[in-house]
């Protein structure tokens, strides 16, 4: 370092009355350390009585405390050191607090284009007189950044809807939330999209995932609405909180006597609300035939109105008590012929 940079900042630390010149030989390690060692209202006292802008900007990047940072980033006024703190991967506050001191449309390209922080660079896009560089941006980001809250937050900024749905979309199918479980940012971006084909299907997948909260993986049930995908949830899992959410929403014969059939025993407003809404007979006589609760299959018996599907039961039920009150059902009961 030359001395008479050295010299420079010796004077300003004498105005800055830091008696310290003695405590460091010529190297900035030091100064650095004395600002991170120092309470902050001394370092506050010692900033406003800089005005060297080389020191200031060492002091902004160095000093312990963000209100120190953030004061000595206040006094700068050189447009190369505050485009070189905004670009910086420090924090958030000290590079915005820098950018809004810009003005320069030049600089702030520059921001936009190489900061560390994308917030920082959607921040410097968004004062951009060029709105084609800041959808390059934006877009830039949206498409490659490693946080996907931040990706969706660039993507509602884009003018081409087309690139904005790819996004949702590909964050709806795996996307990563950087604090909380990843279903809650997929299910933001499935809700997003305009396509509700493709809507439905991140869903069903969501709804699907053993990996999230059973919580999670309701609210994705609710807002399905497609018996196929309903259908393939229904048959492809024993959670009965998934059960409880389907019976309200599927008509699929099928899988509601699977829902009746696999459901715990102990868990009856599932299982009878499954059969009630079981309508097609032979379903029926398949969950009273193959039922491993008394209760289940005397319920599909008591909705059986076939009598051959009634003789079936009571030949071949697994259970004897199902058998015995279908032939009952049989003797006794009015069915059809």
């Amino acid at each position: 370092m030359e001395e008479n940079r050295l010299a420079e900042i010796r004077e300003q630390l004498q105005h800055a009355q830091l008696a310290i010149q003695d405590e460091f030989a010529d190297d900035y390690d030091r100064y650095s350390r004395w600002f991170r060692e120092k309470e902050v209202e001394e370092c506050m006292d010692a900033v406003a009585k800089i005005t060297n802008q080389c020191l200031l900007f060492y002091v902004a990047n160095n000093a312990a405390y963000l209100d120190v940072s953030l004061a000595a980033i206040k006094k700068l006024n050189i447009s190369g050191l505050l485009s070189g703190i905004a670009k910086k991967d420090m924090n958030k506050h000290c590079c915005m607090a820098a950018l809004e001191k810009l003005y320069n449309q030049c600089e702030i390209a520059d921001v936009a284009e190489h900061a560390k922080n994308a917030d920082i660079r959607m921040a410097a896009a968004k004062k951009l007189a060029d709105q084609g560089l800041a959808q390059k941006i934006y877009t830039d980001i949206a498409n490659h950044d490693e946080n996907d809250s931040v990706r969706m937050v660039a993507a509602e900024k884009l003018t081409d809807q087309s690139i904005t749905q790819k996004i949702y979309a590909a964050i709806a199918e795996n996307g990563k939330h950087p604090y909380n479980d990843d279903s809650s940012i997929r299910m933001e971006a499935a809700g997003k999209l305009t396509d509700l084909t493709i809507a439905q299907k991140m869903y069903a997948k969501i709804a699907k995932n053993n990996r999230f909260y059973s919580n999670d993986r309701e609210r994705a049930v609710n807002k399905l609405n497609d018996q196929n995908l309903l259908a393939d949830i229904a048959k492809n899992t024993q959670e009965n909180n998934l059960h409880k959410r389907l019976v309200n929403k599927l008509t699929d014969q099928s899988a509601l006597a699977h829902i009746a059939k696999n459901s715990k025993p102990w868990d009856y407003g599932v299982i009878s609300g499954a059969i009630e809404r079981l309508t097609d007979q032979n379903q029926l006589a398949d969950v009273a035939i193959n039922a491993d609760s008394s209760t289940t299959g005397s319920w599909a018996v008591e909705k059986l109105t076939d009598r051959d599907l009634l003789a079936d039961v009571a030949e071949n039920a697994v259970l004897e008590t199902i058998r015995r009150k279908a032939a009952e059902r049989l003797w006794n009961c009015n069915v059809k012929t």
